[in-house]
């Protein structure tokens, strides 16, 4: 059994489609063999059977903002008829290809009248060779994009962020959480300052994703990978700014093989929760944000012993509720931190033969204790953090309705949290253009398919050329739709070999362009209100 990623019933859909002529489409897979530094290498020579790939934004509604992790997928040949002979992408055998095991960079790129298209750039995560006397001598092979790092990754260690952009805020996240970096990076000077932010983050529980997720949403902007001409795999973010003023990248007017649209009642929205989160914060760095008490444990440790351990802060000593902390104090000797020759605290003062290593973050703080003390056990009788509280648990929900739609379709609600914003007015704003732009009945494009190689070589180039981000104007007249724009939130690959070169089925996540229609004052297209904009969320 080879990988087939989600893309969906492909040889039925291939059987209706008519295939063009043929044109001569240079298509390589790249892998990067990095033990021994061997760079480069093409091995499309040992790729049998179709190669599928899928990455960016898996929908297209208002809440479809991050991408999902990208994958491909795709065997190679692992009889005696490979280059290196039999086992050569066996990871461990004896005949295996210098450098060839997971974790190694992988690309699919596609080469089309002197152009290359990076489709997709990852990490091979899987390989898996078929064994038995009866199977084929196959090896199937499983990537991932940048996407998997972020959602693998734990966001440790982070401090409280005041006053920072969006844009500035994923930086360092990005920078910060990740030892693999992305390969490129391409952010848009975010439209929100957030006067707090990563305060409600937690060490143990949040990953990078999870908070790329929570800035891109609370900045009402969109975070994927797309690929380019240059090298694939650039982690893009969006402010909300950059759909409205984008302009149409491609035309297809009823060259699609395949275009799904559907109008449904499940896309109307009758009323919009949007959440936003004002925090309490103390005034001054004394709150004890965390303590070790007698009556929970009381560590030892002898002579020349190191104990290390980390503390979550809460909101009061021995509470469930987690909080933020910012201006922590560095903890003082006797003050925060207590030595002691007896377990209950009775026996001689012994913090002066106690040496400590200490560093925290916006949510949790670690001690590193060593005993100094030529003969004696010392007993922590008291530990504690101080600092400034930050409290993230009064959430606001301000919500926008449309009763007549509820009359006539019936009720459907949609919750859309912006974590780190603390601003009614913003909320308020958000939960109107979802009701203005969603309240009504339309017809969606949910999925549009599309197959090379062609007779038309613009069609071709124009296709190989599409990535997550662009704006483009469908015309389909079964479907009643007529230059009507969208945005590409993802793309479906399943590339086939073929004579003459291979055959390439592309598919489109596709958003309504419709539902970027904000006002922006004085811009030359998002500026013309109520005639291609509406008014709201800025």
């Amino acid at each position: 059994m080879y990988y087939r990623s989600s893309i969906g019933p492909i040889e039925k859909r291939r059987r209706r489609l008519a295939v063009s002529p043929r044109i001569n489409l240079a298509l390589r897979v790249v892998v990067r063999a990095e033990l021994l530094g061997v760079g480069w290498t093409n091995v499309t020579t040992d790729v049998i059977g179709p190669i599928s790939a899928e990455y960016g934004i898996s929908g297209g509604g208002p809440l479809d903002r991050v991408a999902s992790i990208g994958t491909m997928g795709w065997r190679m040949r692992n009889s005696a008829r490979a280059t290196g002979g039999l086992g050569y992408y066996t990871p461990g055998h004896a005949n295996a290809r210098l450098g060839w095991d997971i974790g190694i960079a992988v690309s699919l790129e596609v080469s089309y009248n002197g152009t290359t298209y990076y489709k997709f750039r990852g990490t091979l995560i899987s390989v898996e060779p078929d064994t038995g006397l009866y199977r084929r001598r196959s090896v199937t092979c499983l990537a991932q994009d940048w996407i998997a790092d972020a959602a693998n990754c734990l966001l440790r260690d982070m401090a409280v962020q005041n006053n920072k952009r969006s844009d500035q805020l994923v930086t360092t996240i990005v920078q910060t959480a990740h030892h693999r970096q992305p390969v490129a990076t391409d952010f848009n000077v975010g439209q929100s300052t957030f006067a707090i932010s990563l305060d409600n983050v937690r060490d143990e529980s949040t990953t990078g994703l999870r908070a790329l997720a929570d800035v891109t949403m609370a900045e009402g902007g969109y975070l994927y990978v797309k690929g380019d001409t240059t090298q694939g795999g650039t982690l893009k973010f969006e402010d909300r700014h950059a759909r409205p003023k984008a302009a149409s990248v491609a035309t297809f007017n009823n060259t699609m093989q395949d275009l799904e649209a559907i109008r449904s009642r499940d896309h109307i929205i009758t009323r919009a929760n949007v959440m936003v989160h004002p925090r309490k914060l103390d005034a001054v760095a004394t709150t004890v944000l965390w303590e070790l008490t007698p009556s929970e444990t009381v560590p030892a440790l002898v002579p020349g012993e190191t104990v290390a351990f980390t503390g979550l802060y809460r909101a009061d000593s021995g509470r469930f509720a987690r909080v933020g902390g910012d201006q922590i104090v560095t903890p003082v000797a006797t003050t925060d931190y207590l030595g002691n020759a007896a377990s209950d605290g009775s026996g001689s003062d012994l913090t002066a033969s106690l040496s400590l290593v200490f560093a925290s973050s916006g949510n949790s703080a670690t001690f590193a204790f060593t005993n100094n003390h030529a003969s004696s056990t010392i007993y922590l009788t008291k530990v504690q953090v101080r600092g400034r509280g930050i409290e993230d648990r009064f959430t606001v929900t301000v919500f926008a309705k449309d009763d007549d739609a509820s009359n006539k379709f019936g009720e459907r609600d949609i919750s859309y949290d912006m974590i780190f914003e603390d601003r009614l007015e913003i909320a308020k704003g958000f939960a109107d253009w979802i009701i203005d732009l969603h309240g009504g009945v339309r017809t969606v494009v949910s999925l549009t398919m599309l197959v090379g190689p062609t007779t038309e070589s613009a069609t071709l180039t124009s296709v190989l050329a599409r990535e997550p981000g662009d704006k483009i104007t469908v015309t389909e007249s079964m479907a009643g739709i007529t230059s009507v724009p969208y945005f590409i939130n993802g793309m479906r690959l399943e590339v086939r070999p073929g004579a003459g070169g291979p055959h390439i089925l592309t598919s489109l996540v596709l958003a309504p362009a419709s539902q970027q229609q904000f006002w922006i004052l004085e811009d030359a297209v998002a500026g013309l209100l109520e005639t291609s904009t509406v008014l709201g969320f800025v």
